[in-house]
């Protein structure tokens, strides 16, 4: 059996749809983390989304969480964000 490093590189890889999550009222590291990761992982054409519940601490202000983080897993609200996202990206396709 492989590593536990490999096998998640190995998820990650086969993987179209991630979701990450954190506990609830998560800690700055916490979130900082859930924010990178879900930035990377987009970067790699995965279609990530990030899920948390509590507070965004005023530290991460600078990070724009709102652009990343979810209150909830309302598939809905990530189709409206992504349609929005893409109106911005390319006016002339709406």
């Amino acid at each position: 059996m492989d590593d536990p490093k490999t096998q998640v590189i190995s998820y990650l890889k086969d993987a179209d749809h991630i979701l990450v999550t954190v506990s609830n009222n998560p800690t700055v590291d916490q979130l900082s983390a859930a924010i990178g990761l879900t930035l990377f992982l987009n970067k790699l054409n995965k279609h990530c989304t990030a899920v948390f519940s509590g507070a965004v601490p005023s530290t991460l202000e600078f990070l724009n969480p709102e652009r990343t983080l979810e209150k909830n897993t309302d598939s809905r609200s990530e189709e409206r964000r992504v349609g929005k996202e893409c109106r911005t990206r390319w006016p002339a396709l709406t």
